[in-house]
């Protein structure tokens, strides 16, 4: 006689089942998945790349991570253009969400098109089939891959767009809500890493998903916000932290020991875009102001109206800064 499947965790978005499966939802109109197109549409072409493969367990074997590259018809004349390269991690509270969903596909198509850069958008491993650090050991391979791609010693087949536009000399790492904790994870593992002649000249972290057990006023003001309530945030968490471990693990409270300890001696310049009506309000405040206090280089912009979605009349100004401050880096 079978057991009974019945929902152990249900969000609006994720459904963790008694009998270990996932259920994500991908038809929403922000997850619902976009195919590549390597024909210029709207001024981007667009293709999926597997950059590696890891380990899952013996039953399964190997999986392939990927990436969708984002290229600029600007670059595509007679003589291609080198242009910035921005690697890309997508939000989704580190347990949902993919590169190719709608909400994550379009501002990384809209960054291409309007630096123009050629961006790397990566398809990480998601909890909490894969929990934290994995997402951070995909997004540091990702950097790993890129060097070995157009490198002194390449090694491995090139990708062809990559070697014609890619100039990982001029290297941004940007993400939005999770995928702005993985930028600040991803810095750390790079500090001091010979990934030459990549270089990171910016890190753009849009509404970071950053945590710890103690509420926060922001959390208790808008623990309901319709974006990102304070609940799934917890739901989150306790789905992709490592087994038994609290909200104030240091991989959601990165500030939770001495802040200037955190931002290593060759930290590069930051953006931070935070939402006044978020949830994460206080918590992206307090990374800001630990920046400041280690006296790194850092720019910030507090949307005082949006929440955590940070989308309709505040999504063009969102990614304005992103592109001005890629511009002034590169």
């Amino acid at each position: 006689m079978s057991v009974p499947t019945v929902a152990l965790l249900s969000t609006a978005t994720l459904t963790l089942q008694s009998d270990g499966s996932i259920l994500r939802d991908t038809t929403t109109p922000l997850s619902r998945l976009l195919p590549c197109n390597p024909h210029f549409t709207d001024g981007v072409a667009t293709r999926d790349v597997n950059f590696c493969e890891r380990e899952t367990n013996p039953e399964v074997g190997k999986n392939h991570l990927w990436v969708r590259l984002f290229l600029p018809e600007i670059a595509n004349g007679v003589v291609p253009k080198k242009l910035p390269v921005v690697v890309y991690f997508h939000g989704g509270g580190f347990v949902r969400m993919s590169a190719a969903a709608f909400a994550f596909h379009r501002p990384c198509a809209d960054i291409a098109r309007t630096t123009p850069a050629l961006v790397v958008s990566v398809e990480y491993r998601l909890s909490p089939e894969h929990r934290l650090p994995a997402a951070f050991e995909d997004g540091f391979a990702v950097l790993k891959w890129l060097h070995k791609q157009v490198g002194v010693s390449k090694s491995g087949p090139v990708d062809p767009w990559l070697a014609s536009y890619a100039d990982v000399s001029r290297c941004f790492l940007a993400g939005c809500s999770a995928g702005g904790r993985i930028v600040h994870q991803v810095a750390l593992m790079a500090s001091g890493s010979d990934l030459a002649p990549l270089r990171i000249r910016g890190l753009i972290l849009q509404v970071p998903f950053f945590g710890g057990v103690s509420r926060t006023p922001a959390e208790i003001k808008s623990a309901e916000e319709e974006a990102l309530p304070l609940p799934r945030t917890d739901a989150y968490w306790a789905l992709s932290l490592p087994l038994g471990e609290d909200r104030d693990h240091p991989f959601s409270n990165a500030l939770r020991s001495q802040a200037d300890s955190i931002f290593t001696s060759d930290w590069p310049p930051s953006l931070v875009l935070v939402a006044g009506r978020d949830v994460l309000y206080d918590r992206d405040i307090e990374y800001v102001e630990a920046l400041q206090k280690a006296g790194k280089d850092v720019k910030w912009k507090v949307f005082e109206e949006s929440d955590h979605a940070m989308l309709g009349k505040f999504y063009e100004p969102s990614i304005q800064e992103i592109v001005q401050f890629i511009q002034s880096k590169a």
